[in-house]
């Protein structure tokens, strides 16, 4: 077969080359994030959720009135939809410490392939290279971190483009049946996290607005979409009564605390910061697109900018809104990161991805043959050297000890300060449902660096982090 053919063969129809980007995506999701699911180790608000979802399998709790680590301690951090997903798994798998990390990977599955089918929809054209949308998402430090524990931003994200997802196939259809699902969807993103998962409520306006399409349609189609979803959580009221007093709760506790800066004393400060990180994070991505508009307006190539408009403006509704709250972390971003990375995979594709090409048919037989050579090294590496651990090696190890003595769902003495060491509560709770409490009536004590004094007799455990004490009674 002649070289030019074989070359013709692969311009033309890109289909290893758009392997080759795939492949590729899937190696740096591999480092970043695939490979923490083989091992224990969390960050602790993961943790914390998975203690909660482990407790309502076990029935220490109820859907309605979530514990995190003991029967008088209500959880109204957030709504139960999480702990109800993850728990029903525990109950089926049982409570091993590899449970929580199967539901991340479906989770992380399901988001690359929901946040494709988003992109297809909107992208009909056979020639867009669709890899660019895994390669932008690869590139994002803060979505990899986010996806390898338990965060509840993951669950919101899945629900959110589901959601995306319906009203786009509605718009694409002209067809409004597909608006019951988006309701769902978007209602199944608020029984996960509250008011940061409506922002595909604004949908309809921004597609319309992007496409120079608005008319009464927009506001008869928006209303249908809010109407579904508040009759959605109307059927939720009625068919558990108990809702009422957990949304009253979690609306008083958390949301009114967070939004009033109850939480923080410098809410004004922390927004500021946390909007100047979300800029930092998105730096690249933001500077790059710039270059490729005027890279794009000098060669004179064909921009869809109502593309770009729909998916960054759907992106800041999903970020832009959480600043109302006094309450921020650097992961409450994440639900936006996928439309983030589609404006900008739009852009690569449209304006880079023909360069690329060229490159990549001068150096493909190189580029594969790294490549094969970066999957096999990974594979070998994860098979004899990947660790056990993620993170808190020490702290686990010590409980995992403590569980063949306690037993499990047991009250145990502390210190003040190892009582509010929040990762270290939330290890206790999730791995042996213990409470650690530096109040109260305990038989058992442990603390790094305090000795309880008369009546106690130290454990001959070989404990790394920490000593066990349990108390000595009288004869």
């Amino acid at each position: 077969m002649p070289a030019n053919f074989v070359s013709l063969f692969f311009m033309k129809n890109k289909y290893w080359y758009n392997r080759f980007l795939w492949l590729t995506a899937l190696l740096v999701f591999l480092h970043t994030v695939m490979r923490y699911f083989f091992a224990k180790g969390m960050f602790f608000d993961g943790v914390t959720y998975a203690a909660v979802a482990e407790h309502w399998s076990v029935d220490l709790g109820s859907t309605w009135l979530p514990h995190y680590h003991n029967r008088d301690f209500p959880f109204y951090a957030h709504p139960p939809l999480l702990y109800v997903l993850l728990g029903s798994m525990f109950r089926v798998l049982g409570s091993h410490w590899w449970v929580e990390n199967v539901y991340n990977a479906i989770v992380f599955i399901v988001s690359l392939f929901l946040s494709i089918r988003v992109y297809r929809t909107i992208f009909d054209d056979k020639k867009n290279t669709f890899a660019w949308l895994w390669i932008a998402l690869a590139s994002l430090p803060l979505f990899a971190w986010t996806n390898r524990t338990s965060m509840m931003e993951n669950t919101v994200t899945v629900f959110s483009l589901m959601a995306v997802w319906f009203v786009l196939l509605s718009k694409k259809y002209n067809n409004p049946i597909w608006l019951i699902p988006a309701g769902f969807s978007v209602l199944l993103g608020f029984l996960t996290k509250g008011p940061v998962a409506l922002f595909p409520l604004f949908l309809i306006f921004i597609y319309d607005f992007s496409f120079h399409t608005f008319s009464y349609k927009t506001v008869v189609q928006s209303f249908y979409l809010l109407a579904l979803t508040l009759l959605g959580f109307s059927l939720v009221l009625l068919l558990w009564p108990d809702a009422i007093s957990f949304f009253k709760q979690y609306w008083q506790k958390q949301v009114f605390n967070s939004v009033t800066g109850s939480y923080d004393s410098n809410g004004f400060q922390t927004r500021l910061q946390i909007f100047l990180k979300w800029i930092l994070e998105l730096l690249p991505f933001i500077l790059l697109s710039i270059a490729l508009i005027i890279y794009a307006k000098k060669k004179q190539i064909s921009i869809n900018y109502p593309v770009l408009s729909l998916f960054f403006f759907l992106a800041l509704s999903a970020s832009l809104p959480l600043l109302i709250s006094a309450k921020q972390r650097m992961f409450y971003l994440v639900p936006s990161l996928p439309f983030f990375a589609m404006a900008f995979a739009a852009l690569l594709s449209t304006v880079l991805d023909q360069y690329v090409v060229l490159l990549y048919e001068k150096i493909k037989k190189t580029a594969w043959s790294l490549l094969i050579l970066g999957w096999l090294c990974s594979i070998a590496w994860m098979l004899c050297c990947l660790p056990k651990y993620n993170r808190d090696e020490d702290i686990q190890k010590d409980i995992e000890q403590i569980v063949s003595l306690i037993p499990k769902g047991s009250l145990i003495g502390c210190d003040y300060q190892t009582a509010v060491n929040w990762p270290m509560v939330a290890y206790f709770a999730r791995i042996g449902r213990y409470t650690i409490s530096d109040v109260g009536h305990y038989d058992f004590y442990v603390s790094s660096d305090t000795n309880p004094g008369e009546n106690w007799r130290k454990e001959n455990l070989e404990l790394r982090y920490f000593s066990l004490y349990s108390r000595v009674y009288d004869n």
